[in-house]
């Protein structure tokens, strides 16, 4: 299973996985997630937890620079 967290749950990139430690403890769905996926903060990350789950953080596309215009503009034509 994959969980998905626009990122803004915790004020660190490096607390994201205690957060999602808690939603484990918390017996919430996001805690039982082979998975997670976020996003919010500005950089790349990918993570193991554990042996059999990984943290995917994938760069927020808010900081507009001619190159992602050009690079992305065919996702707004």
């Amino acid at each position: 299973m994959i969980a998905f967290t626009h990122g803004h749950v915790v004020n660190s990139p490096d607390r994201m996985l205690d957060w999602w430690k808690g939603q484990a403890f918390g017996h919430q769905k996001a805690g039982e997630a082979d998975m997670l996926v976020s996003a919010h903060f500005h950089h790349y990350r990918n993570r193991a937890a554990g042996k059999r789950r990984t943290w995917l953080q994938i760069p927020a596309l808010s900081a507009v620079t001619r190159a992602s215009v050009h690079r992305w503009s065919w996702l707004h034509p």
